[in-house]
């Protein structure tokens, strides 16, 4: 369980960050947005088993379980500020971002996909989302399709800049960007 507590100034920066995560642990809980007031608790982990705050059962091959539910978490609550700020997506993010690293792969990985809105409803849709594990830095850019007589929901593209520093294996790092 995940609860985030958040809020905008006047410019439409993010000015609070209040955190609390449970039974998902730490890895990717920390934030790279610049935020000058904010928080994170975690409480328990992944490990399995009984103990109060762990999560009830094993995640077996599921890798980095923490690492994507704190991701998809602190993106979402990112993508619902984008939206209460009237902001397009990838421009809020960049106007809350100030770790180079990061704005190169959000950067590169928006032109890569062309990334262009459309006005709602086009019935296609398109996101992006970043986070930083095991010290790779990676923003990915899906774009679905919507059948608006069945509501069935299709992606159609995904488009992943990742920068992880010197890479020594090249094939090993293509197979660490597909299979993760």
């Amino acid at each position: 369980m995940i609860k985030i507590r958040s809020g905008l100034d006047a410019s439409k920066r993010i000015v609070f960050w209040d955190y609390d995560v449970v039974a998902a642990g730490e890895r990717g809980a920390a934030h790279f947005y610049d935020i000058p007031h904010h928080r994170t608790v975690v409480r328990g982990g992944w490990s399995g088993g009984q103990a109060p705050g762990f999560h009830p059962f094993a995640v077996g091959p599921w890798r980095a379980p923490g690492a994507s539910t704190n991701a998809f978490a602190r993106e979402s609550q990112v993508d619902m500020l984008a939206a209460r700020a009237a902001m397009d997506p990838v421009e809020f993010r960049l106007k809350n971002l100030t770790d180079q690293r990061m704005i190169r792969v959000v950067n590169a990985a928006a032109k890569k996909a062309g990334w262009t809105p459309k006005a709602r409803p086009s019935g296609r849709g398109v996101g992006i989302a970043c986070g930083i594990d095991a010290g790779t830095y990676a923003a990915i850019v899906a774009e679905v399709a919507v059948d608006k007589s069945t509501g069935r929901v299709q992606v159609t593209r995904l488009v992943c800049a990742q920068d992880m520093g010197v890479v020594v294996n090249p094939e090993g790092a293509l197979q660490q960007i597909e299979g993760a």
